[in-house]
């Protein structure tokens, strides 16, 4: 593999323009990037050596985020050395207080924290974490809002796509339903649906991509911080925004 890196002279600050470009890089890229981290203002990619894979990312990264992208190291040959030390870079910068909770890595996708997964898990040495299948009777119930941001976190969404995709308003629904918020009329107000069509949602089968979004409440970014970003600093997901 190779690592490829590339900055930016025009920081992402926005999430919406980091979700443009991380979902251009995986509908092009697609297998042939092992590991992916975007950070503010640095991309970097484990991709395999085929031959124009540096002129692909660069014109990926062009037309999505139009700024001066450089490439001011050559790209090297990588292990899983490499992989393992990116995956601690947001933590290292000060942008999160842990590893989980940087939204533009492939090492969500791997620990089994999003929808549609990208990169090889198989590069990181660590298992999928355990899916709450219900809420524990003792357990209180998480504000509806967590739970929305679960799902953007999860199926990498925007706020607004949750009621405009079928899959947003799938998986809000029964996410919201397993952890309590089973009230059709609230949902249907948020989702700008009608409650008897929040109703066929309960009742449709299971979403498969279900289990990512309850191993993001299970471990949400939102809690357990030790310390936050500036405001600025930063992309950051929506469980990981600034109060």
């Amino acid at each position: 593999m190779l690592h490829v890196t590339l900055y930016t002279l025009r920081p992402l600050c926005d999430r919406d323009e980091a979700l443009r470009l991380w979902r251009a890089l995986q509908r092009n890229l697609g297998h042939e990037a092992r590991v992916a981290l975007l950070l503010p203002d640095a991309l970097h990619l484990l991709v395999d050596e085929l031959p124009c894979i540096r002129r692909r990312i660069s014109a990926v990264c062009g037309a999505v985020h139009p700024a001066r992208w450089r490439m001011p190291v050559p790209p090297r040959r990588a292990g899983i050395a490499i992989a393992d030390a990116l995956v601690r870079r947001p933590v290292e910068l000060g942008l999160v207080s842990r590893q989980v909770d940087w939204e533009f890595s492939t090492w969500r996708d791997a620990a089994g924290l999003t929808c549609s997964p990208w990169g090889d898990p198989g590069v990181f040495s660590l298992g999928p974490l355990p899916a709450r299948t219900a809420p524990a009777p003792q357990m209180r119930r998480p504000p509806l809002d967590e739970v929305l941001d679960a799902v953007c976190t999860a199926a990498r969404l925007r706020r607004d796509e949750l009621a405009t995709t079928a899959q947003g308003r799938l998986l809000t629904v029964q996410a919201s339903a397993r952890q309590g918020w089973d009230q059709p009329r609230l949902l249907a107000s948020r989702l700008r649906m009608r409650p008897a069509s929040v109703r066929r949602l309960f009742r449709a089968p299971e979403a498969p991509e279900l289990g990512a979004v309850l191993r993001c409440l299970t471990v949400p970014a939102c809690t357990a911080k030790e310390s936050k970003p500036q405001r600025g600093s930063g992309i950051l997901g929506p469980c990981s925004s600034p109060s």
